[in-house]
Parts: structure tokens; sequence; C-alpha cells
């Protein structure tokens, strides 16, 4: 991650994570796609004080609108 980035998290009051990104790095990392320990992530997510940002209704209609492929499909 750039410098940057890492800054901004740090200094940040509070980070969020998308249940929906956990989900699809989960689904990657199942298919063989991503190489990353998953194991323990929602505990070491909890470590860091990163809060869920859960996946809304509104997120999932937003999603659909948008008209993009499933963007958890690793075939």
């Amino acid at each position: 991650m750039p410098r940057q980035g890492r800054r901004l998290i740090r200094d940040a009051d509070v980070v969020c994570v998308s249940t929906a990104s956990v989900f699809g790095i989960a689904t990657k990392t199942s298919y063989g796609k991503l190489a990353i320990w998953i194991d323990g992530a929602a505990e070491r997510l909890a470590a860091a004080s990163f809060e869920p940002l859960p996946v809304t209704w509104a997120h999932v209609q937003r999603a659909h609108d948008i008209g993009r492929p499933d963007p958890f499909d690793c075939r």
C-alpha cells in the first residue's frame, strides 16, 4: 500500500472495511486466485481497530443499478 494510504489509515479516527471486500478476498483465496493468509482475518482486522462496514440493501440495489458482472465470479 502506498505511504499516503497507510498514513491516512493510521491517522483516521475510524477505518471501516466493507464486508463485501473481505468476502471477495476470501472467495478469491478459496479459488486460488489470491495467495494471502485469510485464517483469523476477522480477529486481525478487529485487533487493528478496523470497523466492519456491512453490506446494506441500498448497496445491493446500487450494485444492481451499475450493471457490472458479479465481482465474486472467480471462473
